[in-house]
């Protein structure tokens, strides 16, 4: 079965590589933004189909795709460190629908073992919301 294609709203570059490649093999991290300004001007017109948009990161795995071949991500999930204020700035500029985003909260990402930073258990705290909401 091939990888669900999401996109990742993160805040250090360092950080969402290694989410991207905790995640994988169930979800490709195509496109990652890091700051309100990218979420909120690249984020919509990716969701709206268009490929042409390459993440201004320099994270995701649409990067190293041609443009006739990125994917268009399925589900937008937020890190943990992304506040609440541009959480909901960039569900608003695109206009993605409840059910569509998530962001695991701190104690989901705790009970998988975090203490501080830790990217492999926001990842896997992150593959449970995921599914939870039916992205499997």
């Amino acid at each position: 079965m091939a990888a669900i294609p999401i996109a990742l709203y993160g805040v250090q570059v360092e950080i969402s590589r290694k989410v991207q490649e905790a995640l994988l093999p169930e979800y490709d991290v195509v496109h990652v933004v890091l700051t309100r300004q990218a979420a909120e001007e690249e984020l919509p017109a990716l969701l709206s189909g268009n490929t042409s948009i390459t993440p201004s990161s320099g994270v995701g795995s649409n990067v190293e795709r041609p443009v006739p071949e990125r994917l268009i991500p399925r589900v937008l999930a937020f890190s943990t460190g992304v506040s609440d204020a541009d959480l909901e700035a960039a569900v608003k500029a695109t206009g993605i629908a409840a059910g569509a985003y998530t962001r695991p909260d701190a104690s989901e990402v705790r009970a998988q073992g975090a203490v501080g930073q830790d990217p492999g258990a926001y990842a896997r705290a992150l593959k449970i919301k995921l599914s939870e909401l039916g992205f499997k």
